[in-house]
């Protein structure tokens, strides 16, 4: 079972740190984890669309109107660290909205936000975003404890490996949904 004291350990592992009992112990290590993890953990939950993380919500509609050009204000989720997708109701459709503060703005009624959501449960990380979380903390951890730029600059490579191995793995899971042939393709095929 990962937690955050796992998650830190190993990231003080990376750098050559001793290990932590937990992150209120008198140690500088201990105390640079504390003041990092949080942090930390969103940034790299916020960097890419963890399957983990994903959530479906019906937004809330604002009864403040608008700003042009959209035709809807809709209340962020609290937790929400990065909007993915307005879900269309025609799935061959694509929604534009923005993020402007705790608001989401779009053309679509009823709209249903797809996100990454902030995940303070280290049990509920895969295990790819573990190993991308441990490589970043290390990274963060590295100059205050070490003073080697050198062990920051590897951790956070190897962070972007881990990152695009993730990538790669995410891209391979599932289906995408087909999109339909554009009129003149289908015109052409017979389709």
């Amino acid at each position: 079972m990962t937690s955050k004291i796992e998650i830190c350990n190993l990231a003080l592992l990376q750098i050559g740190g001793r290990p932590i009992t937990n992150l209120n112990e008198k140690s500088k290590a201990a105390y640079l984890c504390n003041r990092l993890y949080a942090p930390s953990r969103d940034a790299v939950l916020e960097s890419f669309p963890w399957s983990f993380a994903l959530q479906r919500q019906t937004l809330a509609l604002l009864a403040e109107p608008a700003p042009d050009p959209w035709s809807h204000a809709y209340q962020k989720p609290v937790d929400c660290l990065r909007a993915e997708e307005i879900i269309p109701t025609r799935p061959d459709t694509p929604v534009l909205f923005a993020v402007e503060g705790n608001k989401i703005l779009t053309e679509q009624a009823g709209a249903v936000l797809l996100y990454v959501r902030s995940i303070d449960d280290p049990t509920l990380f895969s295990a790819q975003f573990v190993q991308a979380l441990l490589w970043y903390l290390a990274g963060k951890l590295a100059i205050p404890l070490t003073g080697d730029e050198a062990k920051t600059k590897l951790c956070l490579q190897m962070y972007g490996a881990v990152t695009q191995e993730a990538r790669t793995i995410q891209a391979n899971q599932g289906r995408p949904r087909s999109k339909p042939l554009p009129p003149w393709i289908a015109a052409r095929s017979g389709r």
